[in-house]
């Protein structure tokens, strides 16, 4: 299984996914694509991965490094002790 880093690598890194999303219409920067890996890889940015990445990911990649990340039954973060829920 592919994770959201290993496909931001595979695509030649933040920046370059920027560019290129952006040459696709999107309007992104390479701080954006930083936080993929913590929220997901939005939708709409995914054929332009899929052409970067010369076919190497598909959707199904996509979709399942999406939901590692995404998943419900991940853990909660803890509060800090004294913190107030």
């Amino acid at each position: 299984m592919s994770t959201i880093a290993s496909i931001i690598r595979l695509a030649g890194g933040r920046e370059k996914i920027a560019q290129e999303c952006t040459a696709d219409g999107w309007r992104i920067s390479h701080w954006a694509v930083e936080r993929w890996p913590r929220f997901g890889i939005p939708d709409y940015y995914w054929p332009t991965l899929i052409r970067i990445c010369d076919g190497q990911i598909t959707p199904a990649d996509l979709y399942e490094a999406n939901q590692a990340v995404r998943r419900p039954n991940r853990p909660k973060q803890r509060l800090p002790e004294g913190a107030a829920a």
